[in-house]
C-alpha cells in the first residue's frame, strides 16, 4: 500500500476521534449549565423561603412582644385592684377600731385621698401621652412609604395600654370620690355631739339621771347621778362645726352640766336673766364626751 494512502487512513481515524471527543464535550457542558441552573433556581427559592421565615420571626416576635405588654398591663390593673382593695379594708378597720381617736382616723383618710389623687393625676398624664402617639401613628399611617402593617401593630399595643389606663382611672376616681364622701361623713360625725336640757324630775322620768345617796330615804344630801345605761333616744343632734353655741332658758347660776366635758372647753354666756347660751371654746376637748347633759335647777 503507498504511503499516502496509509497517511490518508491515519488522519480519517484521527479526525473521526476528534470529532467525538467535541461531541462528547459539548454534551458534558450542557450538562453543567443544566446543573447550574438548577443550583440558581434553588439558591433563589431559599432566599425567598428565608425572607418568609425572618418575617414570620419578626411577627412572633411582635405579638409575643404584644402578649407581654397585655400581660403586664393585666398584672398592673390587678396589683391596683388589690391595693384599692387594701385601702377600702383598711378604712373599715380604722372606722371599727374603737382605740384610735377620730382626728386620726380622718387623718388617714385624708392621707389616703391625697395619695389617690396625685396617682390619678399620674394616670391622666400618661393617659395624654398614649393618647398623642396614637394620633401621631395614625397620621404616620398614611403615608405612602409607611410599614402599616408594623405602624398598625404600635397603634394596637398602645390602644391596649390606653385602655388598661382608663379603668385605672376609673377606678380611682371612684375610689377617691368614695374617700371624700367617707371624710365628710366621718367629720360630721366628730363634730356631732348629742345635748338634752330638763329640769331635774324631767332628767329622771327620761331615765339619764338618778337620785343616790342622802339620808332619810334620800330626803336629804341626796344627789343626782348621771345613769350609764340613759336612753339616747331623747338627745338633740348638733354639729359643731355648723354651730357651736346651745341656747339654754334658764339663769346662769342655775344652770348644772352632769356630763364630762372640760370646764375649760366651755363657757356659760349670760344673754339675758332668762336666756344663757353654752358656748364651745374648744370643739375638740369637748367632743370627747358626746353627749351633754344639762340640768335647769
Amino acid at each position: 500500500m503507498k504511503a499516502s494512502n496509509i497517511i490518508l487512513i491515519v488522519l480519517i481515524v484521527v479526525s473521526a476521534i476528534l470529532a467525538g471527543l467535541l461531541v462528547s464535550s459539548q454534551n458534558k457542558l450542557g450538562n453543567h449549565d443544566s446543573i447550574v441552573k438548577d443550583y440558581e433556581d434553588r439558591i433563589a427559592q431559599l432566599e425567598v423561603e428565608h425572607n418568609n421565615m425572618f418575617d414570620e420571626k419578626e411577627n412572633l416576635l411582635q405579638t409575643i412582644a404584644d402578649l407581654q405588654l397585655k400581660d403586664e398591663k393585666n398584672q398592673l390593673l390587678v396589683e391596683k385592684l388589690n391595693e384599692l382593695a387594701k385601702i377600702t379594708q383598711s378604712k373599715k378597720q380604722m372606722a371599727s377600731n374603737v382605740e384610735l381617736g377620730p382626728d386620726y382616723i380622718v387623718d388617714q383618710s385624708l392621707e389616703t385621698l391625697q395619695k389617690n389623687q396625685k396617682e390619678l393625676s399620674s394616670l391622666r398624664t400618661e393617659r395624654g401621652r398614649l393618647y398623642a402617639e396614637i394620633n401621631s401613628l395614625k397620621d404616620a399611617l398614611n403615608s405612602s412609604n409607611a410599614d402599616k402593617e408594623k405602624i398598625q401593630a404600635q397603634i394596637n399595643r398602645l390602644q391596649a395600654e390606653l385602655d388598661a389606663t382608663d379603668v385605672l382611672i376609673a377606678n380611682y376616681e371612684q375610689s377617691i370620690k368614695k374617700n371624700q364622701e367617707l371624710i365628710t361623713q366621718q367629720e360630721k360625725e366628730i363634730n356631732t355631739i348629742y345635748y338634752v336640757i330638763g329640769k331635774k324630775s324631767e332628767l329622771r322620768e327620761m331615765g339619764i339621771t338618778s337620785k343616790e345617796g342622802g339620808v332619810l330615804w334620800g330626803l336629804l344630801g341626796s344627789v343626782e347621778t348621771l345613769k350609764s345605761d340613759f336612753k339616747r333616744d331623747q338627745f338633740t343632734a348638733k354639729n359643731l362645726a355648723e354651730n357651736d353655741e346651745i341656747e339654754i332658758k334658764a339663769y346662769k347660776d342655775d344652770i348644772t352640766i352632769h356630763t364630762k366635758q372640760p370646764k375649760s372647753a366651755y363657757e356659760l354666756v349670760e344673754v339675758s336673766k332668762d336666756i344663757t347660751v353654752l358656748k364651745v371654746k374648744n370643739h375638740e376637748q369637748f367632743r370627747k364626751d358626746k353627749h351633754v347633759v344639762i340640768e335647769i335647777n
